[in-house]
């Protein structure tokens, strides 16, 4: 593979096979360049855990090539070096604490005692852990043990960061934190590579790629994906009151709007061209057809919008199969 520097990740034609016959990884091509945040979005089993583990080093690939700032994984250890990894699920020692933690991950890579101490005191105060060195990883809230996760990863100054859904689970306002820690890290000049389920996260990103059933299926910024999924697109929500009227509302929508869908058992999501346009149409179709409105809003179209208009399917369903 041909090795731009500006990229601190390329991927060609990755792809991964289990004994099973699960292809979680179909083909995957993707160069994430240095000094971003960008983010793979897509739902549980698209592939992306599959993926990053390829990407970390964790687990081979079937065919395909993989470089970290050149570097081949699966041929130079050197290349495991340069890249910090923050799993799904664990990452933590939980019966330690948190600085016992950060200088076990520290001598994983072969940092020098001194050294270690040092990046410790800084980590444990740039993630706010001050007050909580002393305590059992297994005792820490999951935003805390989400944030131990990841200094532990930078503890060798890795200049490459990737981390596999860090903020689910997490309450909306720590994962806000979270991710504005995340963006904090690229004035360091840090690359940051993410996987999510969560369309709003990956609104933080200077990139973002969609990934379903195993394949890339679009990439770019976030409003670059709007704009290519869904055009000038608003979106309209309509909420009906009564569940018998629901059926005959889409109908009726579906005939004023560039496309209408039913995403809640009382709400129709309507993509509009003009919203000052649409709304005295959709409000006087509902009237003639005496529809009994509840709730009308109107928004910038989500992410989760975008994959919907991609793939066909809600971003929030679990697929299976995959990784």
């Amino acid at each position: 593979m041909t090795n731009d520097l500006k990229y601190a990740i390329e991927c060609l034609n990755l792809s991964k096979k289990y004994p099973d016959g699960t292809e979680a990884v179909r083909g995957v091509t993707l160069r994430i360049p240095k000094n971003t945040l960008t983010t793979i979005l897509g739902p549980n089993g698209a592939g992306k855990t599959t993926l990053l583990n390829i990407i970390a080093g964790v687990t081979p690939p079937t065919a395909g090539s993989v470089r970290i700032l050149g570097e081949d994984p699966w041929a130079s250890r050197r290349s495991r070096a340069l890249l910090g990894f923050v799993p799904q699920e664990g990452g933590v020692w939980p019966r330690l604490n948190v600085y016992e933690n950060l200088m076990m991950a520290a001598a994983l890579h072969d940092v020098p005692p001194g050294e270690a101490k040092a990046r410790a005191r800084e980590l444990i105060d740039v993630f706010g852990l001050k007050d909580h060195v002393k305590k059992a990883a297994a005792k820490l809230s999951g935003g805390l043990r989400r944030r131990l996760s990841l200094a532990m990863a930078l503890m060798h100054d890795p200049p490459i960061v990737v981390l596999d859904e860090p903020t689910t689970g997490l309450d909306p306002g720590i994962r806000l934190d979270f991710m504005n820690l995340l963006r904090e890290m690229l004035k360091d000049g840090k690359t940051v590579l993410m996987t999510t389920h969560i369309s709003e996260d990956a609104e933080f990103s200077d990139k973002v790629i969609v990934m379903n059933e195993g394949l890339i299926v679009a990439e770019g910024t976030a409003d670059e994906l709007r704009l290519k999924a869904l055009g000038a697109t608003s979106i309209v929500e309509v909420t009906v009151a009564l569940r018998e009227h629901v059926t005959k509302a889409h109908e009726l929508l579906a005939r004023l709007a560039e496309e209408a869908y039913v995403v809640q058992p009382l709400t129709i999501v309507c993509h509009v061209r003009n919203p000052d346009e649409a709304l005295p149409r959709i409000f006087k179709a509902l009237e003639r057809g005496s529809i009994d409105v509840k709730e009308v809003k109107v928004r910038k179209p989500s992410l989760s919008d975008v994959f919907r208009a991609l793939t066909g399917r809600s971003l929030e369903e679990p697929l299976r199969g995959g990784g």
